[in-house]
């Protein structure tokens, strides 16, 4: 019952997200506003706040951060591997990779670290994320354009990807904390406050993202990858983790591990429009269905991990 307290608050959210816009209450405009002051000022706000709260060495873990790196990088390659084995078209396999490889760790995953493991586990799951952030957007930008065969990268759309709001909220985070930076108590307050309201504002936005459209599709290449995301590839991560040395019940591999049961991206289906327009609907189909099927799949592996 514990466990179903710190996830049914999430995925409620969520689904009144997809309440208000089914509705008419929430319209597109409203949604790519909302999503705008979530992610360029709520979520780095969260980030900042609990990272500046904990103590620099508590809170960055280099062998969580060297195992999940090891942990999406080998997974990512060795499901493309099999997907070529199965014929799976260029395209389609880089579409299936990177909504394996990049997980809705942020929206979705940091409520629940927070309710779950309090301030240090959130402040950890932050440092992760904002070092994954911007390796992973520069893949999903390779892996598109490659399936797309534009011909190459440009150089500014590689850069940027390292301008990413929440690796900037991060980095600043780490270093005001190894700085000891106290900040005047008003300023303090007004990044709390809105720190306070990133997170519920993000879960009404992924809710408000689903339409029927984005459940039609290849439903065994979209089964193959809901498995993979909230299965397999968090199933690999803990085995590396704890190969590295990690305890089972430590902190660090509890929440390294649970970022990895996140489900996919909506970003993955925002940047597939735009780079590789027709596996779009794919991609929206296992971003929608990883989504409904992780409030089943992220408690168990909550129950699993201890929370």
């Amino acid at each position: 019952m514990e466990v179903l307290g710190i996830v049914a608050p999430v995925f409620g959210l969520i689904l009144l997200g997809w309440v208000l816009r089914a509705i008419g209450f929430l319209r597109e405009a409203e949604v790519g506003a909302l999503v705008k002051v979530v992610y360029y000022l709520g979520l780095p706000m969260v980030l900042f706040v609990a990272i500046t709260g904990a103590e620099l060495s508590e809170v960055v873990d280099a062998v969580s951060l060297a195992g999940i790196l090891l942990a999406i990088s080998s997974f990512s390659v060795a499901f493309f591997l099999v997907l070529r084995l199965l014929s799976v078209p260029v395209a389609a396999r880089a579409a299936l990779v990177v909504v394996v490889m990049r997980g809705n760790m942020a929206f979705v995953g940091l409520p629940i670290v927070l309710s779950a493991w309090g301030t240090l586990g959130l402040a950890k799951a932050g440092v992760i994320i904002g070092v994954l952030t911007g390796p992973f957007a520069i893949a999903t930008v390779v892996l598109f354009r490659l399936a797309r065969d534009t011909g190459g990268l440009r150089p500014g759309v590689v850069l940027r990807a390292f301008f990413d709001p929440i690796v900037i909220a991060a980095l600043a985070g780490l270093i005001a904390s190894a700085v000891r930076l106290s900040l005047p108590g008003a300023l303090q307050e007004g990044m709390e406050m809105l720190a306070g309201m990133a997170l519920p504002a993000a879960l009404l936005a992924i809710g408000s993202s689903f339409s029927r459209q984005s459940l039609a599709g290849r439903k065994w290449l979209t089964a193959a990858a809901g498995l993979a995301k909230l299965v397999l590839l968090p199933a690999w991560g803990l085995l590396l983790l704890w190969a590295f040395g990690l305890s089972l019940a430590g902190l660090d591999l509890k929440v390294t591990v649970f970022l990895l049961t996140t489900p996919s991206a909506v970003a993955n289906y925002v940047m597939s429009r735009e780079l590789i327009p027709a596996e779009a609907p794919l991609v929206g189909t296992t971003v929608a269905l990883t989504t409904v099927l992780a409030a089943v799949t992220m408690t168990i592996w909550l129950v699993l991990l201890g929370a």
